[in-house]
C-alpha cells in the first residue's frame, strides 16, 4: 500500500503539506519532540524545512505508516512499538518538556531579517531536542548499524508531482516497486496532466487502463493494451498453456495460470475493440496490417477473447481488421518490414545496402548493428559500417545503452548473461569470437557520444546559467539503471556501497517467516574465490566454515516463526587466506517463488566477531534489507569485492537445483566485478551541463545545487526521465 510519506520515505524524505512555516504554539513542539524521539530509534532526523513545514496530519501519517515501515526494514519481521501509542493526542508529557526547555533554548535563535527566511541552520545548531546522553545513545544506535545519523529532507506536493512525472517520462521498465507508484498516482491524481507521449510500452498500458481518455496511434500499442488487461504480459512474450515445475523431488509440466489469466470480460472487449476501432480508422488498414503481421500470434489469441464479430455494427473497422490479418489469403497482400529485410539477404544484396535500408528504423538497426559489423569486417568495410550508424539519427537511449552494455564484453571470450523476454531467471549462453578491443573501443565511444548528444538535445532552455552544481563522485559507482523490472532489488543491478573502514565483519543473511504447515526450505550460501578455478563453497551442503574467517550458521529447517540463516566473514582474514571476491546466493528448496513468503535479504556489519552456531539470531542493526517478492526460486544476491571493501548488488535470478554454483556464480564475477565506465554520473553531469550549469566534484567549493548519490541510488526514475 503506497501513500505520500512512503513514496517520500523511499527518497530519504517526509511529505511535507504545509506551503509556509507553521505557527510554533506548545502543543506542535510537543509533537514534534515526541516524532523526532521515534525517528531517533531509527538514527533518522528531520530538517529544518521539514521541522517547520509539517502538518498536524503529516506527524500522524508519519507515525502511522513512515515507522512501521522503518521498523521492518531495520529489524524485519518483528512489530513497531510505538512510545507514545496514542498519537497525537498521546505525545511526550508536559513535565518532560519543561525539562527539556530548561536544557534547550526552543526556537530562541530563530531570526528573521524583516520578511526574510527563518535561520534554520542557526536554529538546529542549538536545539537538537536531545540531552547530551540521548544524542549520544543515538549516534551509538546509528554506529551499530552501520550507517551514519541520517536526516530527512522535506517533499512538497510540487516534489511529489516530480516523482510522477519522473515515472512517466522513464524510457525503460520499472521496478514492481515503482509500477505501484505510478498506480497509486494514477488512482490519486485522476485530473494531473499527462505527457502527450509515454516512451515506455508497460507504463502506457497502465497509463491507458486508468486514463480512458489517454490514446495511442500504433496498432500493437493497442494489442500490448490488450494483453495487459486480460493478464498477460505486455512486453508480447509466447505464453505457454504449460510450463515446467521444478522442485527438489521431480520436475514435471503443470497448467500455466498465465495462460487461463488471459480472458476479458464485456467491458474489458469493448475497451479493447473501441480503441482498436480508432488507430484503425485513424490509420488505414494498410498502414496497420503490416505493423500487425509482426505479433500476429499474439492478435490471435486476443481475438480470440475478445470475439470481435459480436461488435461487428458497433467497431466495423476493428472487426474488419482482424478478419483480413487472420485470413491468409488477405493478409498476404500486406508485406512487413522483416519481410522486405530478409529479402534482402536471400538476395545476397551488399551488407552497406542492408544496413542503409535498415537504419530508416533506428530501433531496427541498433538490434542488427553487430551482425552488420561483423560482416562488413569480413569485406574490411567495418568503417562504411560505423559510418552509417554515425549518421543514423533518431536512435533511443534505451536501444543504445542496450547495444553499449552488449558491446561491454565483446573484447574477451567471455560466456553471455542474458535475459529471456518475459522471464526474470538469467541464463548463461556461449560466447561469441571476441572483436578487436580497438573496435570494441570505438564503438563504444561512438554510442556514449550519441547518448550524451540526445540529452543534450532533449534539454529546452538553459536555466541554470551562472550556476555551480555540485554532483557526488560516489554517483560514478551507480550504474545506468536497465532492465529494473526484473530486477530483485529497487536500487539499481551492480550498484556499490563501501564497507566502512572501521568494520572488519559482515553478516549476510535471509529471513522469513515460517508459517504453520507450510513448510519452506530456504538455504543460502557463500562462494569464495581466489581466481576461477580456485572456489570454496560455505553452505548447509558442504562445510559450514572456512577456515577461521567464513562461518555458515546452520541449516534451518521445519520451524515456525522467525527463522534465519547468515554467513560471516572475517574480512582482514579472508584477505589473508588469499580470497579476493565471496558471491552470496540463496535458494528455496521447495521450488516456490520468494515471492509465496514473507522474507527478507540483507547484510548488516554491526557485529563484533564471527558467530558459529547460532540458529536463534533475528536480524537487527542492518546496513541493508529488503523485502523478496519475485517469483524466482533462487537468487544470487550479492558480491563482495574484499579487497575494495565493496558490497556489489547483483539480484540477480538463477535457474536450477544449485547443487554447486561454482563455474556459474564466477561467471557472474567476471560479468558484475569490473566496475562500469560509463555510468549515472556521466549521464547526470551531461543533463547539468545542458541546462548551463558549471560542474563541481569538490564538496567545499562553493555551490547552488547538490546532487548526492543517496538521491540518484535512491530514486532511479530521475535517471531514467534524463535519458528519456
Amino acid at each position: 500500500m503506497k501513500s505520500k510519506q512512503l513514496i517520500a520515505n523511499l527518497r530519504g524524505k517526509v511529505y511535507v503539506s504545509l506551503n509556509s512555516p507553521a505557527e510554533m504554539t506548545e502543543e506542535r513542539e510537543m509533537k514534534l519532540i515526541t516524532l523526532t524521539k521515534e525517528l531517533g530509534k531509527f538514527g533518522y532526523s528531520l530538517s529544518p524545512k521539514a521541522l517547520m513545514y509539517l502538518s498536524d496530519s503529516d506527524m500522524t501519517d508519519i507515525i502511522n505508516e513512515t515507522l512501521p515501515y522503518l521498523q521492518e526494514q531495520f529489524y524485519p519481521g518483528t512489530k513497531w512499538c510505538p512510545l507514545y501509542p496514542g498519537f497525537p493526542e498521546q505525545v511526550i508529557s508536559k513535565t518532560e518538556k519543561e525539562l527539556w526547555d530548561e536544557q534547550h533554548e526552543l526556537y530562541a535563535s530563530m531570526k528573521k531579517d524583516g520578511d526574510g527566511p527563518v535561520d534554520y541552520s542557526k536554529f538546529i545548531e542549538k536545539n537538537s531536542w536531545y540531552t547530551d546522553s540521548e544524542l549520544n545513545d543515538l549516534l551509538k544506535a546509528s554506529e551499530d548499524r552501520g550507517h551514519d545519523r541520517q536526516e530527512y529532507g522535506a517533499m512538497t506536493e510540487a516534489d511529489l508531482l516530480g516523482v510522477f512525472k519522473s515515472i512517466l517520462s522513464s524510457g525503460n521498465s520499472l521496478h514492481a516497486e515503482t509500477r505501484e507508484e505510478l498506480v497509486w498516482f494514477l488512482e490519486n491524481y485522476p485530473d494531473e496532466k499527462l505527457p502527450e507521449k509515454i516512451p515506455f510500452k508497460e507504463t502506457m498500458c497502465v497509463v491507458m487502463k486508468y486514463r480512458p481518455d489517454y490514446s495511442v496511434n500504433d496498432v500493437n500499442d493497442v494489442l500490448r493494451y490488450g494483453i495487459y488487461l486480460m493478464g498477460g504480459n505486455p512486453e508480447l512474450v509466447k505464453v505457454p498453456k504449460k510450463v515446467a515445475s521444478t522442485s527438489w523431488k521431480k520436475r514435471a509440466d503443470v497448467n500455466n495460470p498465465q495462460w487461463r489469466a488471459l480472458s476479458a470480460t464485456r467491458k474489458v472487449r469493448a475497451d479493447i475493440l473501441s480503441r482498436l476501432n480508432n488507430v484503425v480508422e485513424k490509420r488505414g488498414v494498410e498502414a496497420c496490417i503490416p505493423d500487425a503481421k509482426r505479433f500476429y500470434g499474439h492478435w490471435y489469441v486476443l481475438s480470440e477473447r475478445v470475439h470481435p464479430g459480436d461488435y461487428e455494427t458497433k467497431f466495423p473497422k476493428a472487426f474488419s481488421f482482424i478478419s483480413i490479418l487472420k485470413s491468409n489469403a488477405a493478409s498476404k497482400m500486406y508485406r512487413t518490414w522483416n519481410s522486405i529485410l530478409q529479402e534482402k539477404y536471400d538476395k545476397g544484396e551488399d551488407v552497406l545496402s542492408i544496413a542503409k535500408f535498415a537504419s530508416a528504423r533506428p530501433g531496427e538497426f541498433i538490434r542488427r548493428f553487430d551482425s552488420f559489423l561483423r560482416r562488413g569486417m569480413k569485406d574490411g568495410r567495418e568503417s562504411d559500417v560505423m559510418d552509417i550508424f554515425i549518421e543514423t539519427s533518431g536512435m533511443k537511449n534505451k536501444t543504445l545503452l542496450e547495444l553499449r552494455n552488449y558491446y561491454e564484453k565483446r573484447a574477451a571470450r567471455c560466456p553471455r548473461l542474458i535475459s529471456v523476454k518475459g522471464k526474470t531467471t538469467k541464463h548463461l549462453i556461449d560466447p561469441l569470437d571476441p572483436l578487436p578491443v580497438e573496435m570494441v573501443n570505438t564503438v563504444r565511444e561512438f554510442i556514449e557520444r550519441k547518448v550524451l548528444l540526445n540529452i543534450k538535445d532533449s534539454v529546452t532552455e538553459k536555466d541554470l546559467l551562472g550556476k555551480t552544481v555540485y554532483i557526488d563522485p560516489e554517483i560514478n559507482h551507480i550504474p545506468i539503471p536497465m532492465g529494473m523490472r526484473d530486477n530483485v532489488f529497487v536500487i539499481p543491478q551492480c550498484t556499490r556501497t563501501s564497507i566502512p573502514e572501521d568494520k572488519n565483519f559482515i553478516r549476510m543473511f535471509i529471513h522469513w517467516i515460517q508459517k504453520p504447515g507450510k513448510p519452506e526450505d530456504l538455504d543460502l550460501h557463500a562462494y569464495l574465490y581466489k581466481d576461477d578455478q580456485t572456489v570454496s563453497n560455505v553452505g548447509w551442503n558442504t562445510t559450514l566454515k572456512s577456515g577461521d574467517c567464513v562461518v555458515h550458521s546452520g541449516d534451518v529447517l521445519n520451524r515456525d516463526g522467525d527463522c534465519s540463516e547468515y554467513v560471516d566473514i572475517d574480512i582482514n582474514k579472508a584477505i589473508e587466506s588469499g580470497w579476493n571476491y565471496i558471491v552470496m546466493d540463496v535458494h528455496n528448496y521447495k521450488g516456490r517463488g520468494f515471492d509465496t513468503l514473507d522474507n527478507w535479504l540483507g547484510y548488516t556489519t554491526s557485529i563484533e566477531r564471527l558467530e558459529p552456531g547460532n540458529k536463534n539470531w533475528v536480524p537487527k542493526n542492518i546496513d541493508f534489507s529488503q523485502k523478496i517478492s519475485v517469483n524466482d526460486s533462487s537468487i544470487a544476491a550479492w558480491i563482495f569485492d574484499l579487497n575494495k571493501r565493496q558490497a556489489i548488488l547483483i539480484g540477480v535470478g538463477l535457474s536450477g537445483i544449485p547443487i554447486n554454483r561454482g563455474n556459474q556464480n564466477a561467471t557472474l564475477i567476471k560479468f558484475f566485478a569490473e566496475e562500469p565506465k560509463f555510468t549515472c554520473y556521466d549521464v547526470v553531469c551531461q543533463y547539468y551541463k545542458s541546462r548551463g550549469a558549471n560542474i563541481i566534484s569538490d564538496i567545499s567549493t562553493e555551490h547552488d545545487v547538490e546532487v548526492t548519490k543517496d538521491e540518484i541510488a535512491k530514486d532511479y526514475t530521475k535517471v531514467l526521465e534524463i535519458l528519456g
